[in-house]
């Protein structure tokens, strides 16, 4: 079961970095879930290639994890 103060922590720094995050070019969407580790963290959707993104977005930040996946471009109608 998850913990509901490691989510709070989580959700803040989400919070803290998320509009420095989506100004950059190719990041589609930041949201928070469970990691493929089971614990909770950053989920950054991606439309560029993954290994490029992962040079300019961390892998973990204030002591949060930070997972990269390809999302494809994500356009409103």
């Amino acid at each position: 079961m998850m913990n509901n103060s490691k989510m709070e922590r989580v959700k803040s720094v989400k919070q803290k970095y998320e509009s420095q995050w989506i100004r950059i070019p190719g990041v589609e969407s930041v949201g928070l879930g469970l990691l493929l580790d089971g614990n909770p963290g950053i989920l950054i959707g991606v439309s560029k290639d993954e290994l490029e993104m992962r040079k300019v977005l961390p892998e973990s930040i204030d002591a949060v994890s930070v997972e990269i996946f390809f999302c494809g471009s994500i356009e409103a109608c």
